[in-house]
């Protein structure tokens, strides 16, 4: 069994401030994923322990399961169109403690002028969740930084 504890320093939900997407991450049941989605049969998460999800911020539907895989490894599956599977960091701890990398460091990126520095500190933290584009933590850091960019033209 993997140690869980770091979490309780999220509390019950992370949001991004002045994001208009779903939250970042909310405080689910732990338990395992077979229980949660018992059609989920033999895949290999289905002895997952979802540990949180992504909500859409008005109607609360839940968008995406966060996973500790038998290994350790935080997952995020995607409840939604196009459903897959993406990595997001070696262990829950680093996912934590890149969280709160993502908090310190959201105004400069909503601004326009933190992108390069946040995403060199989450390879410094976990150098793993930083290595393929398909992986969360790029993809999320291009959606926001996207974002910023959109609204200033």
């Amino acid at each position: 069994m993997h140690d869980l504890t770091a979490l309780d320093e999220l509390g019950a939900e992370v949001t991004l401030p002045n994001w208009p997407g779903p939250t970042f991450f909310t405080a689910e049941p732990r338990e395992p994923l077979s229980k949660r989605l018992p059609d989920v049969g033999d895949h290999r998460l289905a002895t997952s322990i979802v540990v949180g999800s992504v909500r859409d911020a008005t109607l609360r539907e839940v968008r995406g399961l966060y996973c500790v895989h038998e290994t350790g490894a935080l997952v995020l599956g995607h409840m939604v169109e196009p459903r897959r599977l993406q990595f997001v960091n070696t262990n829950v701890a680093l996912f934590v403690t890149c969280t709160k990398t993502l908090l310190a460091g959201w105004a400069a990126l909503r601004a326009g002028v933190g992108f390069d520095a946040l995403r060199a500190e989450l390879g410094k933290l976990d150098a793993e969740a930083m290595r393929s584009r398909d992986a969360f933590w790029p993809q999320a850091l291009f959606t926001y930084a996207g974002d910023a960019r959109d609204r200033a033209n």
